[in-house]
């Protein structure tokens, strides 16, 4: 029944949910990525010790486990559409927020948020996939992921030797999910599955 809801759906259709959940993943990475090379700007923008990294990754890893754990509940009640939808909006909210954070406490509760729309997109996206999507494709998903976490670091790097703040890092990242929020968006049709499909 899977394969041929496939291919009614047809190659365009597959070929664009295949496109949009790749980016939407590269767009996952970079965070983990920018986060190493920022860190020393940030600590001394606010004054901060080396070591209170940890609770900058406390905040998002909070966020983070919330809605992974709740990503069945969010998927059935939200249905696929919607939970992602909401999860690069939660995205692009957590960077927009560490970007224009204007004290520390700013930073850690726009990280949770970041880390909430992290997990939503991660659980949620990983779920249509295992039902949705062939083997290999998974392992391209996941390939995405790495392709964000190693563009990241190449995106802040010249940031940083420019001496520019930290801050448009976090800027060029919120438009990046701001436009995963815009393609799940154009999409939005293309995301059901069959009744009584999402995971239990």
């Amino acid at each position: 029944m899977l394969e041929c809801d496939m291919r009614t759906a047809g190659v365009l259709t597959v070929s664009a949910l295949h496109i949009v959940a790749y980016l939407s993943f590269i767009v996952l990475g970079l965070p983990d990525g920018m986060l190493g090379v920022a860190w020393p700007s940030m600590s001394a923008d606010f004054a901060r010790p080396l070591g209170a990294l940890g609770i900058l990754l406390f905040g998002f890893t909070v966020g983070y486990l919330a809605t992974t754990a709740a990503a069945g509940i969010l998927i059935r009640r939200l249905g696929y559409y919607r939970h992602l939808l909401l999860a690069a909006v939660l995205m692009t909210a957590g960077g927009a927020g560490i970007a224009l954070a204007p004290a520390w406490i700013a930073v850690v509760s726009a990280a949770g948020v970041l880390g909430a729309g992290a997990g939503m997109l991660d659980g949620g996206l990983n779920a249509y996939a295992a039902q949705r999507f062939r083997a290999r494709d998974l392992n391209w998903l996941h390939a995405a992921y790495g392709v964000g976490a190693t563009t990241g670091p190449l995106l802040m790097t010249p940031i940083i030797a420019a001496d520019a703040s930290w801050r448009l890092g976090y800027v060029i990242f919120g438009l990046c999910a701001a436009a995963a929020v815009v393609a799940f968006r154009l999409s939005r049709d293309r995301w059901r599955v069959p009744a009584g499909a999402a995971p239990r």
